[in-house]
């Protein structure tokens, strides 16, 4: 089956060696979806992605950025005492033209900078029916 590439989505991963249930909590109904929030091996990891219409990279990291620098002090210190913050953009590989082109701005980069966050991009192979 034929499909070009694609952007999927940006997920939020936070890894710890304090527990994050209060750090997801604090999203109340902020239009989160929890992937996973637990223990992994001898961290604690969080996986977020936004539940929203806005469909860009552009926009996701934007409202992840809002919820982020809105964070109550002692949610803000479980955030920044995380060994690793990180956005990961979802891409399906696709197997047909046209190329895919995602742009972020130097805005948007200078606030994922200022909350010590990485950004990841991660390829998927094309799926399969």
């Amino acid at each position: 089956m034929s499909a070009p590439p694609q952007f999927l989505n940006v997920d939020l991963e936070v890894h710890s060696k304090t527990d994050l249930t209060g750090f997801v909590k604090s999203f109340g109904n902020r239009k989160v979806s929890v992937l996973y929030c637990g223990r992994q091996g001898a961290e604690f990891l969080t996986a977020l992605e936004l539940v929203t219409t806005r469909r860009t990279p552009e926009q996701l990291l934007a409202r992840f950025c809002d919820l982020l620098e809105a964070m109550p002090p002692n949610v803000a210190r479980l955030w920044s005492e995380a060994s690793r913050r990180t956005f990961d953009i979802g891409i399906a590989s696709g197997n047909t033209q046209p190329a895919l082109a995602l742009k972020i701005s130097p805005a948007t980069l200078a606030r994922v900078t200022a909350l010590r966050a990485t950004i990841a991009v991660t390829v998927y192979p094309p799926f399969q029916a």
